[in-house]
């Protein structure tokens, strides 16, 4: 599909589409400045794998010129119930294990122009029409966070609070309150009179797989378990499948890193990293909350930070999310956003309304949804007719 005489723009669907695209992948992502997780092919096959319940809804859409391959952006195409109607939406997958997303886009393309080509490509021939875009939650660094606040909806999200591992350690430590210093130091003091006690960290692939098998059995047995929230890993297979795969999509090129404690051998704390460029990803922690006494969550922590400044294996640690216990250590943040475009159709445009918020539109937005209401709008399974063409090579 031709966006314009020198622009084409396919879509590629599933397992099948993502593997037809890894020459393609491979070119984009080499040309990035700052990699990270969710760029890399493997991120998107353990998801594909594991987690997506409809493999072939999500789809990669590659846009190439004269030159070679310009984009590639994945969606998932869906139609959900909104507010008793059939919307239609290209999004980002959403799943409490994916903390971000991104698109491959060759530095200096013109990502609006790129954008509009795919808005007219889907209203045409065999491609459905379509209601919300949305795109997020990204990173401020991400090009689609740069779009035009005119022409799109852009929402600030809960940041990302990363540290910056630059030496010498004390100046970080010296950021802290008194208060917080007190504790790290005697929780410190606490752990050294421990008989057994250490900290490792590991890269390689059979002490990954060994580990995390200590790490799952750490994280059910807390507050994560049966007992409490029942979020551990452990309890859900499609989860454990997922870090699983992570771990042999990760390990082979040592770019998964536990760190742990352990007390006679015995690991009672951990952290399930993944490793891209200069930034370690912090994705899960666990500890053993027989052993709280000992603050193992703020020692791990600390011993960690130290590796980064001292050993240099790398330069930013990156903990994916924004949690309140984060601000004792004072880190810094990037800011997450999420982006949606809206379409010109009667559910596009009621979305759009919806979206203001301002009281002189209520009526209008009422009349709107009541005459949807009663239209004959296209449900899911009319909607559902997404055409996109798969190659194997």
């Amino acid at each position: 599909m031709a966006a314009d005489a020198s622009m084409a723009i396919e879509a590629y669907r599933g397992l099948g589409g993502l593997a037809s695209l890894a020459e393609d992948w491979s070119h984009l992502a080499a040309q990035l400045a700052r990699p990270r997780i969710c760029h890399g092919q493997g991120w998107w096959r353990a998801y594909l794998e594991t987690l997506e319940p409809d493999p072939d809804s999500l789809h990669f859409f590659l846009f190439r010129d004269a030159l070679g391959p310009v984009a590639i952006l994945p969606m998932q195409y869906r139609v959900v119930r909104w507010m008793g109607l059939p919307r239609r939406e290209l999004a980002f997958p959403e799943h409490a294990h994916l903390p971000f997303h991104d698109m491959l886009l060759r530095p200096g393309a013109d990502l609006p122009a790129l954008l509009q080509g795919l808005r007219s490509s889907l209203g045409r021939g065999q491609m459905p029409d379509w209601d919300l875009m949305r795109f997020g939650p990204v990173l401020a660094e991400s090009p689609l966070a740069g779009l035009d606040e005119e022409q799109f909806e852009i929402k600030a999200l809960s940041p990302c609070a990363y540290f910056v591992c630059e030496p010498p350690f004390e100046r970080m430590v010296k950021g802290f309150s008194k208060n917080f210093q007190a504790n790290l130091k005697k929780a410190h003091n606490r752990w050294a009179k421990v008989h057994g006690a250490r900290y490792f960290s590991t890269v390689e692939t059979d002490e990954v797989e060994r580990g995390f098998s200590e790490f799952l059995r750490i994280e059910a047995a807390g507050w994560k378990g049966l007992a409490g929230s029942g979020t551990a890993i452990a309890l859900d297979p499609s989860l454990e499948a997922f870090y699983h795969r992570l771990i042999m999509e990760f390990a082979p090129n040592r770019r998964v890193r536990l760190n742990c404690l352990a007390i006679d051998g015995q690991v009672i704390a951990a952290h399930f990293c993944l490793i891209e460029g200069d930034t370690l990803y912090l994705l899960k922690m666990a500890y053993d909350e027989q052993h709280a006494h000992l603050s193992p969550g703020n020692v791990l922590l600390d011993h960690v930070l130290r590796d980064g400044v001292e050993q240099g294996g790398f330069r930013y640690l990156n903990l994916v999310a924004d949690m309140e216990w984060h601000s004792d250590w004072l880190p810094a943040h990037y800011e997450v956003r999420r982006i949606r475009s809206f379409n010109s159709t009667p559910v596009g445009r009621l979305s759009r309304l919806k979206s203001t918020g301002k009281s002189r539109l209520k009526p209008l937005y009422h009349a709107m949804r009541a005459a949807l209401m009663r239209a004959d709008v296209p449900g899911p399974g009319q909607a559902d007719g997404f055409k996109t063409r798969t190659r194997s090579g």
